[in-house]
């Protein structure tokens, strides 16, 4: 048993080690690293023990996989990358390098919806017909399906578009402070917008 700063310190060092195993990934299928370099950046993360917040990693398990298939530029090989890179600060710009690099729309959002979730729900109702239309799955037996949306940014301005003005919600005021109330959704006729 550790206590919690070395465990705190694990994760930082793993944070570190997976920095260096995704970029040594992209690195490969640009023709700039060899598979042996993938796996040994793998082993590194793979090698630190578990953390205060994170566990003991297995990339190494499927490293040769994972990177013939991004170099195949199989769809949800990317979005898995993609999505491991997507909410972490420090890998910002690996992200937006394995955006750029994948065989998605540059200018796209892309929405993770995980279906076997029940805390993520406000995504679901909207998403969840369209995917069963489309003749998805979105649940089965104890788990569900996960998906990585990529909208292009025609398909978002055509959305926003479409958006109903339900008027402007405060929600704080300073005591003191005049506050006029817009009454238009529109920034041209907006001061401060």
């Amino acid at each position: 048993m550790s206590d919690a700063l070395t465990d705190i310190a694990r994760d930082e060092v793993r944070s570190k080690a997976f920095s260096r195993y995704a970029n040594t990934m992209l690195r490969y299928v640009m023709g700039g690293a060899t598979l042996e370099e993938v796996v040994k950046a793998a082993d590194c993360v793979d090698d630190v023990p578990t953390g205060y917040w994170g566990s003991r990693t297995k990339f190494s398990d499927g490293a040769k996989e994972t990177a013939e298939k991004l170099k195949a530029n199989d769809p949800a090989t990317w979005a898995k990358m993609i999505f491991l890179l997507k909410d972490s600060f420090e890998n910002y710009g690996l992200y937006k390098d394995y955006k750029a690099a994948s065989p998605f729309p540059l200018d796209a959002q892309m929405i993770y919806l995980d279906f076997s979730d029940t805390w993520d729900d406000k995504l679901k109702p909207l998403f969840g017909d369209a995917i069963k239309n489309a003749g998805f799955c979105t649940s089965q037996f104890e788990g569900g399906d996960r998906y990585l949306l990529v909208i292009d940014q025609k398909t978002l301005d055509k959305i926003a578009k479409s958006a109903v003005w339900m008027g402007f919600h405060v929600t704080s005021w300073a005591p003191g402070e005049e506050f006029e109330k817009p009454t238009t959704p529109y920034q041209k006729d907006r001061k401060n917008s």
